[in-house]
């Protein structure tokens, strides 16, 4: 599990890595930046995001790993470290940097990453579930939650207005503030 643990805190710590370089150049740009506060938010989710999956990872018993069952983390893995990367733009331009635009223009892309990785995260639980005996229907009820989130961050993508955009985000960070108060004591 050691082996794991230590791929998945490369990737994920590279992929916050390009989120942080990426920060830093909105931060000193010589060119104005134009700043809004939707894709910062969007960025901060994402950073709990990784957070909260890398807890996941060091969280899990020691003992040895399977191929078979470490390659579902992987694609999960590669999906955060796509949607970090994504969180902030790469660059700036010359003539500057909108970023409100930039929410504008990423906003469906970025949103359905992030529905798919936990649309990932849910079918891989699913499988297990399923796999184990439980009964589906008592999985699907007590995961209910989660697939409304799925359709939430979906949606997330179509809305163009700031005030839905501001409510989304709201809601989509009740998930990431619960489990910090969770893991803070």
């Amino acid at each position: 599990m050691e082996q794991a643990l230590v791929f998945a805190s490369i990737i994920i710590g590279v992929a916050i890595s390009d989120q942080v370089m990426s920060l830093h150049r909105l931060l000193r740009s010589p060119v104005p930046v134009r700043w809004h506060w939707a894709q910062p938010w969007f960025a901060a989710i994402v950073l709990m995001t990784d957070m909260m999956m890398w807890w996941a990872f060091a969280s899990q018993p020691a003992g040895p790993v399977s191929i078979g069952a470490f390659l579902p983390k992987v694609v999960e893995l590669i999906l955060l470290a796509l949607l970090t990367v994504n969180s902030l733009p790469d660059n700036v331009a010359e003539d500057g940097t909108d970023l409100a635009d930039y929410y504008q223009r990423n906003r469906r892309y970025q949103w359905t990453l992030l529905a798919i990785a936990l649309g990932w995260v849910f079918a891989v639980d699913l499988v297990a579930t399923v796999r184990g005996g439980t009964a589906l229907s008592a999985f699907l009820l007590r995961r209910s939650a989660d697939i409304g989130v799925i359709f939430l961050l979906l949606a997330m993508g179509t809305i163009r207005r700031w005030r839905g955009v501001a409510i989304g985000l709201a809601l989509t960070s009740v998930g990431p503030i619960l489990w910090l108060a969770r893991t803070i004591g």
